[in-house]
């Protein structure tokens, strides 16, 4: 009897969307199993509030070109001047 290993893969890089559309990846396509990715995101703008979080997946280099599988909204993020990096 042979043994057999079966291994899940990410299809497509999973990822987040940046400023001015960009997709960011955070897991590359074909990585077996979902690793732990952790990346700090700075804010856009001075005194942010908040941010929506896009959640894009794919291959191409802007978000809109890829399929969103999720999005969230990340409210009464502290007052700090922009490009203070606050979002994991």
């Amino acid at each position: 009897m042979k043994t057999s290993c079966v291994l899940d893969v990410t299809p497509l890089s999973l990822g987040i969307e940046t400023l001015g559309g960009v997709f960011t990846k955070l897991i590359e396509r074909n990585t077996t199993s979902l690793p732990e990715s952790q990346k700090s995101f700075p804010t856009a703008s001075d005194n942010q509030p908040g941010v929506v979080d896009s959640r894009p997946q794919g291959e191409r280099q802007l978000a809109r070109d890829n399929k969103t599988i999720g999005k969230f909204h990340l409210t009464d993020i502290p007052p700090r001047p922009a490009a203070c990096r606050r979002s994991k």
